[in-house]
């Protein structure tokens, strides 16, 4: 069983479910693949606030049966000392710091479950990725985005939600 973290841009891009944007189907296909697989999510206070501020109607209703399912991993504490400030530490322009400091949650979300984030945030990953060379303990971390076809996120679930390397935060400045 994978325990995934699933960021609020994934539930908000979710929409209703009359929606037939792509965008919109691939995040609901994704979030139906979690509930019918073998997965949880990791859930946190952060993450908890972002959803109840950004779900959509069709996320809103898939986490009430992912809580009925009890596949809901609750970490009261997810606070990974000292990663946040090593994270914006190895950082070099103010924004990406800043960047860094507000999403740094779904890091330690990750670090305290299988170290998978599912995220459309490119933005992040490319920041987070340029971390990696300090920030030693997120260098495993899984991202991926249930809109990029080309990386297979159904086929990703359906397999286990395994750690692939090129799925870590390390290959992101390689491609």
């Amino acid at each position: 069983m994978s325990r995934l973290v699933i960021d609020a841009s994934v539930a908000l891009r979710a929409g209703g479910r009359e929606s037939v944007k792509p965008a919109c189907r691939s995040c609901r296909d994704f979030l139906r693949e979690v509930l019918d697989n073998n997965h949880q999510i990791t859930w946190t206070e952060e993450i908890s606030i972002e959803w109840r501020n950004r779900a959509a109607g069709f996320a809103r209703r898939w986490l009430v049966q992912m809580f009925g399912r009890k596949k809901v991993a609750r970490v009261e504490n997810a606070e990974v000392l000292g990663l946040t400030a090593t994270v914006v530490d190895a950082l070099t322009t103010e924004p990406h710091k800043a960047a860094a400091a507000k999403d740094c949650h779904l890091l330690h979300a990750a670090l305290h479950s299988d170290k998978a984030i599912t995220s459309l945030d490119e933005k992040a990953r490319r920041i987070f990725a340029r971390a990696c060379s300090k920030a030693a303990a997120i260098r495993e971390i899984i991202w991926v985005n249930p809109n990029v076809d080309a990386e297979a996120p159904l086929y990703w679930l359906r397999n286990g939600a395994p750690a692939d390397q090129d799925r870590m935060l390390t290959q992101v400045l390689d491609e």
